[in-house]
């Protein structure tokens, strides 16, 4: 099932972040950037539950030193 959330990141300081974030999303199988916003330090993504998990996701960040401060789950899932 997608599932589409919202993530604030800690640590989203420059493009720089932007772009590492952004390698390590698209590292995941089944997970799409949907967009990503510098000024609010947010990360849109859609991703396929059934492939991988939001813990999962959560934890690799992590590991790239980008921790996820919040994350907001869409309403509605595609």
């Amino acid at each position: 099932m997608l599932r589409e959330c919202c993530l604030t990141m800690a640590k989203m300081n420059c493009s720089g972040c932007v772009g590492n974030i952004t390698r390590v999303l698209q590292a995941f199988a089944g997970v799409d950037i949907m967009g990503t916003d510098l000024p609010t330090k947010t990360v849109q993504i859609r991703y396929d539950s059934e492939r991988v998990q939001l813990a999962e996701i959560e934890q690799a960040l992590a590991n790239a030193k980008y921790p996820v401060a919040s994350v907001s789950i869409a309403a509605k899932s595609v």
